[in-house]
């Protein structure tokens, strides 16, 4: 099985690929290392602030709903030390649920369900936009909820539509969560970032770094890895983001 890189693994593979850490050299600049990690962040970050990543799409979050109750329920990011993350990435888990909320906090919603505790159906709710929502005009109607808003603030409040009216239904929200926080030099492993993302990885944080940050490279060695990182990353999303849950038709090129 392919090595998972740590955050340290992929700093230092990035600074070598901009001759920054010599193979001669025992270990790398710990000021540029800490640089490196700092564009690494911020690179994941943008990743997964621009398109939907799986691996940011932790399992179902369950939301208790209370009687009488539309809103608003916070959704909100909890405190996890490093060493619990390091556990859960040893354990290949993407996510944990506490208290209702993520480990990141919640980037996107994707989708909705409702069901009663007791009873194990589920139900369909939508997720309406702030106009929708606002042309809503007795909001306070009672009844078993079909639509949800969600504000798109860093730490978002959720209002269902109609209120319900007993005690023991749970709202189901899929989310994909904010990138976790890679900016920290160490060896732990790039939380949920799997393995196929290593050469993205290396590639796109070596790019930054060699733009400006570590060291001023020629324009066409940037162009290089400009190009390979765009590469990696297309590739990656057009087939290892893919849930492949969809029968197609066997090409010529897949032999």
């Amino acid at each position: 099985m392919s090595q998972p890189f740590t955050i340290a693994g992929i700093c230092e593979r990035a600074l070598r690929k901009i001759q920054a850490f010599p193979t001669s050299d025992d270990s790398a600049d710990p000021v540029m290392m800490q640089e490196a990690a700092y564009w690494l962040d911020m690179a994941v970050g943008y990743l997964c602030g621009t398109r939907r990543v799986l691996f940011m799409v932790p399992d179902v979050l369950p939301i208790p709903l209370t009687a009488n109750k539309a809103g608003p329920y916070q959704l909100k990011p909890v405190n996890v030390s490093s060493e619990v993350l390091q556990t859960l990435a040893t354990e290949n888990q993407q996510a944990i649920r506490a208290n209702n909320v993520s480990i990141n906090g919640v980037a996107f919603p994707i989708q909705a369900f409702i069901r009663k505790d007791s009873v194990g159906d589920d139900h369909k709710v939508e997720i309406i936009r702030r106009k929708q929502f606002d042309d809503i005009a007795k909001k306070d109607a009672g009844g078993t909820p079909c639509k949800v808003y969600i504000t798109r603030t860093t730490e978002p409040f959720l209002t269902t539509y109609p209120t319900i009216r007993e005690d023991g239904w749970t709202l189901y929200l899929r989310i994909q969560t904010f990138a976790p926080d890679l900016s920290q030099v160490g060896n732990n492993r790039v939380f949920a970032l799997t393995e196929a993302w290593n050469m993205w990885a290396v590639a796109e944080t070596a790019y930054q770094c060699g733009s400006g940050p570590v060291k001023w490279l020629p324009q066409d060695e940037r162009n290089d890895m400009r190009r390979d990182a765009l590469f990696y990353r297309t590739e990656l999303l057009s087939f290892n983001n893919d849930e492949h849950g969809k029968v197609r038709r066997t090409a010529y090129r897949d032999f």
